[in-house]
This record gives structure tokens, sequence and C-alpha cells, in this order.
């Protein structure tokens, strides 16, 4: 939710299907806007969601392949690419830029019986990130859009491991205390000039983050789960004040109806 839009739709045609183990997918969308990325949140802003219309002047293409030929184990690859530039809601006034958006994803989960597993990894690109930017200052200050200055290259990557500790006891309930470690940076890199600090650097240090966390998910029935967190997060490599979480979730997961 730091990187990539959140709940993220679009318009579009895709074609999916099966090959063996191999599930894939593959999709022509309508593109991003890039008048809304930001530092914060790199493209994440750049759903066309601030008009009522979007525009697919400039579509992307999306891509994904899942393997699941391993018992309990999915692996799979996905990929992003697409112009932005004539997507604006002020095409005009991108001249001369394209805003390519370019991501490539892997990720990996592992669920058994007792033990559950996951990691990903994403990267991304932006090009003609600090034109973008200058241009997003002079014509869109009071359009509403998030206007700082954002990474050429955004990143991030973790894991997380859990094990149902009921599994030798005499009990449907399960408890599975996990850890987890992440880092994310919606700054990888950046553009000479395209930051808000005098001194030029390779990277934003502030957006540059690591989260470690330890919790316990207690299942009393195979669809209620509830959930207790403690996170760690350090921001710029311990260079800004780092940030401590506790966290208490309650979930019901189930069919309101036939399967």
């Amino acid at each position: 939710t730091a990187i990539l839009p959140s709940t993220w739709h679009e318009t579009g045609i895709a074609v999916l299907g099966y090959l063996g183990d191999f599930r894939y997918e593959a999709m022509l969308v309508s593109g991003l806007d890039p008048n809304g990325f930001s530092s914060e949140n790199w493209i994440g802003s750049g759903r066309q969601k601030i008009f009522e219309v979007s525009k697919m002047t400039n579509p992307a293409v999306a891509a994904r392949v899942e393997y699941s030929g391993i018992r309990n184990l999915r692996l799979a690859v996905s990929g992003y690419c697409g112009n932005t530039a004539k997507n604006s809601s002020k095409p005009y006034a991108m001249s001369g830029v394209k805003g390519t958006v370019a991501i490539g994803s892997f990720d990996a989960q592992y669920l058994g019986r007792n033990l559950i597993a996951r990691a990903n990894f994403v990267y991304g690109t932006v090009s003609d990130a600090k034109a973008i930017y200058d241009i997003n200052r002079k014509y869109f200050n009071n359009t509403g859009y998030p206007i700082t200055p954002f990474g050429k290259a955004a990143m991030a990557y973790g894991a997380e491991v859990g094990y149902d500790v009921l599994s030798w006891a005499n009990t449907r309930n399960r408890l599975f205390p996990f850890v987890r470690w992440e880092y994310y940076n919606t700054g990888q890199k950046i553009d000479r000039g395209a930051q808000e600090i005098e001194d030029y650097c390779k990277e934003l240090p502030r957006y540059k983050r690591d989260v470690f966390t330890v919790g316990l998910n207690y299942l009393p029935l195979r669809d209620l789960v509830i959930k207790f967190d403690y996170s760690y997060r350090r921001i710029g490599g311990n260079k800004y004040n780092s940030e401590d979480t506790f966290g208490l979730t309650v979930a019901y997961s189930g069919w309101f109806g036939s399967k």
C-alpha cells in the first residue's frame, strides 16, 4: 500500500487460464495518471480516481504467471508496463515526456497444515521523474494532486513465517506465532534536483523504511482469527525517530451461501 495503488482496479480486457501446473493472466488496461505520483506513495495515487473520466490514451499491459506444481507451494512472477503522460488531465502540459512505469514482482507462499511462509519482492521505475515533478509544480498545484518529488525507482521486499504450536495438542484450536521482516522505499533512486533537501543524494532517506514484526494468530474456529502483533519500524536507517506499533484484530471469513 505504500508503493502500489491499494484496491487497484482499471477498465480493460484480460485473458487467463491454465497450462498444466501453471496459471497465466494477461491484461490490457487503462494506465496511470502521472500527476498523482508522490514521494510518499510513489505511483500509489496515480489511479485515475480524481476525475470522473478515466483515459486510455496511454494503456498499460500487465501479466502474471503462477506455478503450483508442488503441494502447498505457490510461486509467481508479475509484470506491468505502460506510458502515463497522455493520461494526464492536462496532456498538453506533459509534452516531451512519456512517464513510463515499469514494475516487476516475485512472490512465494507455502501453506502447509502447520507451517505458513510467505515472501515477496517488488521493484519499479518511472522514466522522466524529474520532468514530471517540475510539470506538476507548474500546472497542478490547485488540482488536489500531491505535489512532491518522487523516486525514479521504488523497491519493497519481505518475508514472513509462522508455525502452529498447538499442532501436537489434542485440540482443534490453532495458535500461530509468526515473525515478519519487510523493507520498502518509495525513493529508492531519484533524479538530480528532484528531492526536498538542498544537497544532492541518491535517495530520499526518510522514505527508506524497514519493519520487524512479531505476533500471534489464534484460531478458536477454522474461520475465526484473533491476531495480536508488535512492529518496530526504522526510518532512514535510524536517521529519524523509530516507531513502535501494537495491533489487535479480530477477523472472520466464510461463505454466506452455497460454495
